[in-house]
């Protein structure tokens, strides 16, 4: 969202952004109240997760809530668990986020606000394909679209294939090739199933660079690969 866009919603417009810190500042502006504008903080980052925000200051604005109460309340805001949750940071300035995104849509915007945060560090992403949507290959063509921002695909094994059957479930082997046809490097997990989740750890280990920005989304466990990454990367300090 490019500072000077002029996004009109309910009675606030957001007349542009600025980044600050680990968030955005944004710039609004009352529709009834002439050339007031005032500038809020809000502890999120990418495109939707503004628009979520000025939604909500629409409504408390209507509400009957002053800009500066919002304000206010935006500063004590705490994120969901799993979303865009910042797991930890490790040597080498590794940082380990944990998303609950599990669909093509989720999947895309939240790299995009991840790419956005971070522009210049390398994105390492790490999929489980779990829920009943992605285990399908219903999303086969928009998961091959949807990882644009990331460096690495790191691909889970698919959570119970068994209940579609090859015609039925994602192709992982073609997503790989689709993805690498984009320049990307991919790892498909999974192929030793004694080894899952620590083939993951294994590929990270010989494959990460300082500054990575190691990204895992899931709506499940992902085999306890939170635990194991954590675990890898605090025995490397």
């Amino acid at each position: 969202m490019p500072g000077g866009d002029i996004r009109p919603y309910g009675w606030v417009r957001l007349e542009s952004t600025e980044h600050s810190g680990g968030g955005k500042r944004l710039i609004v502006r009352p529709y009834y109240k002439g050339s007031f504008e005032r500038r809020i903080q809000a502890p999120l980052f990418g495109n939707y997760n503004i628009l979520n925000t000025l939604a909500s200051i629409a409504v408390a604005t209507l509400a009957g809530m002053t800009l500066e109460m919002t304000a206010d309340g935006l500063l004590e805001f705490l994120r969901p668990k799993r979303r865009m949750e910042t797991v930890g940071t490790y040597e080498g300035n590794i940082t380990l986020i944990e998303d609950f995104a599990h669909h093509p849509t989720a999947i895309r915007v939240t790299l995009e606000a991840i790419r956005e945060r971070w522009p210049e560090r390398r994105i390492v992403t790490c999929f489980e394909p779990r829920s009943n949507t992605t285990t399908r290959n219903i999303f086969q063509k928009e998961l091959a679209e949807c990882f644009g921002p990331a460096d690495i695909v790191v691909m889970g094994k698919v959570h119970r294939p068994e209940r579609y059957g090859p015609e039925g479930s994602l192709d992982t082997a073609r997503l790989k090739k689709e993805l690498e046809e984009q320049g990307k490097t991919v790892f498909l997990a999974g192929s030793d199933p004694d080894n899952y989740p620590g083939d993951i750890v294994g590929f990270l280990e010989s494959n990460r660079q300082k500054d990575d920005v190691v990204l895992m989304l899931t709506n499940g466990s992902f085999a306890g690969l939170k635990t194991a990454l954590t675990e890898s990367f605090q025995k490397n300090r």
